[in-house]
């Protein structure tokens, strides 16, 4: 019998949860600055590319450590001293960019080493917090509200993103520090909002007796959510599956970026072709909810899949035309926020609160040995006219996923998000 789903908006705790994110979403939206930013310090678009795939790399091994520390420590700690940590490594890098265009250091090397550094810390000390984040909204909201608070985000990301991209690249074009200045003022404001989050992010009856395990006993507890993850038909398939569509998705974006740099499109431009994406995520963020209300989440996902790879297909042979590649970029990611939501409520909703974080961890784990490769395949291809090459292979590696979720019966039959 369906039920009406109330929305997660009724809780106090998650608006100001939601308020808080949203400058974090702010923050991170910054990101189209630092890939230009590594393009014109390195002085080269395969520089940047490898140097992004570093910085991805950073990101997995916190993503991985965050897992753990979001099941053994207290999450709301956790949160805070990773920002406060990206606080002051964006304020260290605004010194080094001030001195650096201001013509106090020309050792170009020495500041490229620095930049590197630093994105890297800040990049790491992010997703460190990511697995406390996502595990806290499990504290904030029930599994049937999921899908809604989801689309709410993705609709206020894909907002964020949308007016920030090409404002970013503004930005940047005026100096390379305004958009970090923005960055440094919206991770401090966050700071402000967690502090007044009176709710507990952490499982009911963690750390009896105010233990705490060690690194070694955080890490081995992995197995746990390996086991978990492993164990469950339809979260093992996504798991394996989604790196092999987002391998496809992450290349594409870096290689539109990427790109259209590397035909000297101005930094503005980039912003607004590149915007596409954000706009898709949009319309389809406002559509999501409708959706997964009412249609098998498998079926949405293997059909949303199949559009988002021919879209993604097509896209690589546009970059001679801006407003091709806007519009391709467009239909690209409308069905995104619906297989996502729909996909990630049913992992929610059969993963206990107290391995919450170890089971995100493992997906960080392995989606992100997609995101560590996409920069570096993207700039190679960009660099070397291998365009087309690229295509075929992330191709087929998408409809190798796309064909065993489909071939999967458990994916085939998982209800919709009413019926949960």
């Amino acid at each position: 019998m369906s039920q009406v789903i109330s929305s997660p908006f009724r809780n106090r705790d998650f608006r100001l949860w939601f308020s808080a994110e949203t400058l974090l979403t702010v923050s991170m939206s910054s990101q189209l600055a630092v890939s230009l930013l590594l393009i014109d310090v390195s002085g080269s678009v395969s520089s940047a590319g490898l140097l992004s795939s570093v910085v991805a790399a950073m990101e997995l091994l916190g993503g991985i450590l965050g897992g753990a520390l979001a099941d053994g420590y207290s999450r709301k700690t956790v949160i805070r001293r990773c920002v406060m940590t990206s606080v002051a490594s964006i304020a260290t890098l605004i010194l080094v960019l001030s001195a650096y265009f201001n013509g106090l250091v020309s050792a170009q090397w020495l500041i490229m080493a620095a930049v590197s550094l630093i994105t890297m810390i800040v990049a790491a000390s992010e997703t460190l917090a990511d697995p406390s984040m996502d595990a806290a909204l499990k504290e904030l909201i029930t599994p049937e509200q999921f899908p809604r608070a989801l689309s709410a985000a993705q609709a206020r990301t894909s907002l964020v993103s949308l007016a920030s991209r090409p404002v970013t690249g503004l930005l940047y074009g005026v100096t390379p520090v305004l958009p970090f200045l923005v960055r440094l003022a919206c991770d401090s404001s966050f700071l402000v909002l967690l502090h007044k989050v009176t709710a507990s992010f952490d499982p009911p009856g963690a750390y009896p007796g105010h233990s705490r395990p060690g690194l070694i006993s955080l890490l081995s507890s992995y197995r746990e959510g390996l086991r978990h993850v492993f164990g469950d038909p339809v979260i093992r398939i996504v798991m394996l599956c989604a790196p092999l569509v987002n391998l496809l998705v992450f290349t594409g974006t870096s290689w539109a970026v990427f790109s259209l740099r590397s035909a000297g499109t101005s930094a503005l431009s980039v912003g607004l072709v590149t915007s596409g994406f954000t706009i898709g995520s949009l319309v389809g963020a406002a559509a999501a909810p409708l959706l997964t209300d009412r249609v098998g989440s498998g079926r949405l996902a293997i059909a949303g899949l199949l559009w988002m790879g021919a879209s993604f297909f097509t896209m690589f042979s546009l970059h001679e035309s801006h407003y091709a590649l806007f519009a391709v970029a467009i239909l690209g990611m409308i069905p995104s926020v619906s297989i996502g939501s729909g996909l990630f409520a049913h992992v929610f909703a059969r993963t206990p609160s107290e391995i919450q974080g170890r089971t995100f961890g493992v997906f960080t784990l392995v989606n992100g040995l997609a995101t560590i490769a996409a920069p570096t395949l993207a700039a190679f291809a960009v660099d070397h006219q291998q365009s087309q090459a690229l295509r075929l292979g992330l191709t087929v590696l998408a409809s190798a996923g796309i064909a065993i979720l489909a071939l999967t019966r458990d994916i085939r039959q998982l209800p919709a998000l009413r019926e949960l």
